[in-house]
């Protein structure tokens, strides 16, 4: 039946054209949850030693997540000659993760910046300000991430509360005239409901 078909067409239409985009940018801001870890191994690093390949290596050997993976690929890439020097392949990280946080890509920023630095105090200011830019970014991804909840929390509610009762209540008046439905239908209907809800969620 048609009324039995909405809740399982919007799901499929979700499923097809919103759960691709929905799971890779869930699956960005997981690995983002790493980059303040990420970007302050790099800062003490560059504290000890003022080296940016060993900054690097210490990310690629002791960081975790995606993008610590990424500076695994940079470092090797480096090694080999695919990538020229160390803030060639820096920059490339931070152009990918940049889509996602413009955070990261300002630390990135400030990290190179720290080297033109002349006075250590500076430097050192610098290198403090990675992660506070890095802090700031994420809590500013997480507030948005909430706000954006509310809209699918909204149908959530309507496919699984609102739109079964209103079909339900309109079943007697179907019948009133002349149309008849099963409880099957009534249980089809109920069932495509949680199905949609499902998938939705």
């Amino acid at each position: 039946p048609f009324i039995v078909s909405i809740p399982f067409s919007i799901a499929l239409f979700y499923g097809i054209t919103e759960w691709p985009k929905s799971l890779a940018k869930q699956k960005a801001l997981e690995s983002l949850g790493h980059a303040p870890y990420i970007v302050a191994q790099i800062s003490v690093s560059l504290k000890q030693i003022p080296n940016l390949e060993n900054a690097m290596s210490f990310v690629a050997n002791y960081g975790e997540g995606e993008m610590a993976k990424d500076f695994k690929k940079a470092m090797w890439s480096v090694w080999s000659g695919k990538t020229k020097d160390i803030y060639s392949s820096l920059d490339s990280i931070s152009e990918k993760w940049g889509r996602f946080s413009s955070g990261f890509q300002r630390s990135v920023h400030l990290i190179k910046a720290s080297f033109s630095e002349n006075s250590i105090k500076r430097k050192f200011e610098m290198l403090d300000k990675t992660i506070d830019v890095m802090l700031d970014d994420i809590s500013s991804k997480m507030r948005e991430y909430a706000m954006s909840l509310h809209m699918p929390t909204l149908i959530l509610f309507s496919l699984g509360t609102i739109v079964p009762l209103m079909v339900i209540s309109i079943f007697p008046l179907v019948s009133f005239f002349g149309f008849q439905r099963s409880p099957t239908s009534i249980t089809s209907f109920l069932f495509f409901s949680l199905v949609a809800c499902y998938v939705y969620s």
